[in-house]
């Protein structure tokens, strides 16, 4: 549990602080974070989440296809009114490139710079009964690291 502020009293008249609060109480308005592995949806995670926990309203803050891994923000409770603001706030992703072969750097530097700015992707909904259009931007990219042919690690400088 992260605590913002230690020192923050609460009313005995609105309630109690978090780390008192049963988990019932968490999930009538709680956020759940999990790393999704590669394999199911995003869909199928929050389902199996929500029939664990026996809750009737679950939802996901983002859509992690299956081939994804990485964080998924679950909604529960009241605090499902949130997902509009979580599915539309920046997002910051790390991916992970594993060539064959060798590659010229400076190239695969000028191509992730070349990423940045609008995207389209498309969302097929039930077997392809109604696509929509998604358009987002893409503020950044840089390499952090990456392998020398040698399979030693090598930082960019």
């Amino acid at each position: 549990m992260i605590t913002i502020d230690g020192d923050a009293k609460t009313s005995p008249a609105h309630g109690c602080t978090p780390a008192e609060r049963t988990i019932e109480e968490l999930l009538e308005a709680g956020m759940l974070v999990i790393d999704k592995p590669q394999g199911p949806n995003s869909h199928q995670v929050s389902a199996w989440a929500r029939d664990i926990l026996g809750l009737d309203k679950l939802g996901h803050g983002g859509t992690l296809d299956p081939f994804a891994t990485g964080v998924l923000v679950l909604l529960s409770g009241r605090a499902m009114r949130l997902t509009k603001k979580v599915l539309s706030h920046d997002k910051t992703y790390v991916g992970v490139l594993r060539a064959p072969n060798d590659f010229d750097k400076s190239a695969l530097e000028r191509a992730i710079a070349q990423m940045c700015g609008q995207v389209r992707s498309f969302l097929c909904i039930h077997t392809s009964a109604l696509i929509l259009l998604i358009l987002r931007t893409l503020l950044g990219m840089k390499l952090l690291t990456y392998l020398c042919p040698n399979g030693i690690g090598c930082c960019k400088r």
